[in-house]
């Protein structure tokens, strides 16, 4: 009867998981992901949107880093319907590729229950991620970073050395 009401209990202190698969959203491209978040969440970008003409990407963070960067964001309308305790969700774009997840809590979380409610493994690195890690990103707030691959800043790339800097 104890274990019972014990189990309970921790039942209605932990987090919901979130219904959201975030690591599926790296698998898809800009355009994929823009229409994803059109149909699930009714927030059409008119760039990224479902019927949004297809742009080139930039491949060179020298030549043109914003649109080496670009990439559909989610609207601050839509943060909540991924999980109601996040403030803010920030999408790092690389070339096409979404290079980074940040989910900002509206307050601080722990490590494990940040993970638990999107159902991540326990290692900070993995063989799909290069990182998955909870910071501090403010005053008594965390945010759970989920980095695909080491960023390729403009600065790694020496642009001052590159025929397109200045």
């Amino acid at each position: 009867m104890t274990l019972v009401l014990l189990a309970g209990l921790l039942a209605a202190v932990a987090p919901k998981a979130s219904d959201e698969n975030v690591t599926a959203w790296f698998e898809m491209n800009p355009y994929d992901f823009g229409c994803y978040l059109e149909r699930t969440f009714g927030a059409r970008d008119k760039k990224w949107g479902c019927t949004s003409p297809v742009h080139d990407i930039a491949d060179d963070p020298c030549g043109d880093p914003e649109r080496y960067r670009a990439g559909p964001q989610f609207a601050a309308k839509t943060v909540k319907k991924v999980h109601a305790k996040l403030e803010n969700i920030t999408l790092g774009w690389e070339h096409g590729e979404l290079q980074t997840v940040t989910l900002a809590f509206a307050g601080i979380e722990t490590d494990e229950a940040a993970r638990a409610m999107f159902r991540l493994p326990r290692e900070k690195k993995t063989p799909t991620f290069a990182s998955v890690s909870l910071q501090e990103c403010g005053k008594k707030k965390s945010c759970l970073v989920i980095q695909k691959f080491d960023r390729a800043d403009v600065a790694d790339a020496n642009c001052a050395q590159h025929p397109s800097g200045d």
